[in-house]
């Protein structure tokens, strides 16, 4: 008896430091949707062929080539067009942020979170609850809010955007030029 109640006690140490070593699971996003040629590439890990169902932790790359690829994040839809490619830079369930480093992407914002941000090299759209567009060329940065508002920043400026309303900003002026593009009902 007193064996058994020893290797009981040890059995309970044991699951007790095991879940104290095991770190939480990290927030995952998954790939819905893809063409078939996107790429991803986890930390510390090879490019691979991106499949729809394919889990995202936090610091991946997703490249698209000829394709598009859909991206599921708690309850927020990214929708990258051929020729893109970002890294998820944070994914949890009240921050998303996202780096952007060449093409466009489609972003519906769920109000569940908190935080969602997209940057690039000195330009960042901070915003909750809405839709917008986000291009990212070479030398320009350009974004479209379909539905709500966004921050658009950089460097120099912080400009409001809302329903309609386009910004861009270039090498060449890092301000943030903001015009009204009539969207069709």
């Amino acid at each position: 008896i007193v064996v058994s109640g020893i290797g009981v006690y040890l059995y309970q140490l044991n699951q007790k430091k095991r879940k104290e070593e095991t770190p939480a699971k990290n927030f995952l996003a998954r790939i819905v949707v893809t063409g078939g040629s996107s790429l991803i590439r986890h930390p510390g890990s090879d490019w691979t062929k991106a499949e729809a169902g394919s889990e995202i932790l936090p610091g991946s790359e997703v490249k698209t080539q000829k394709d598009r690829v859909v991206i599921s994040i708690n309850g927020s839809i990214i929708r990258l067009d051929e020729d893109s490619y970002i890294r998820l830079a944070n994914i949890g369930p009240q921050e998303v942020v996202i780096e952007q480093f060449l093409g466009e992407s489609y972003h519906r914002v769920s109000e569940a979170v908190s935080s969602y941000s997209v940057n690039t090299e000195g330009v960042e759209v901070l915003t909750r609850g809405t839709t917008f567009l986000f291009g990212v060329t070479d030398g320009e940065v350009a974004t479209l809010v379909l539905d709500g508002s966004i921050d658009l920043m950089t460097e120099k400026e912080k400009k409001g955007l809302k329903d309609g309303e386009k910004g861009l900003v270039t090498k060449v002026n890092p301000l943030v030029e903001v015009s009204l593009i009539p969207l069709e009902e």
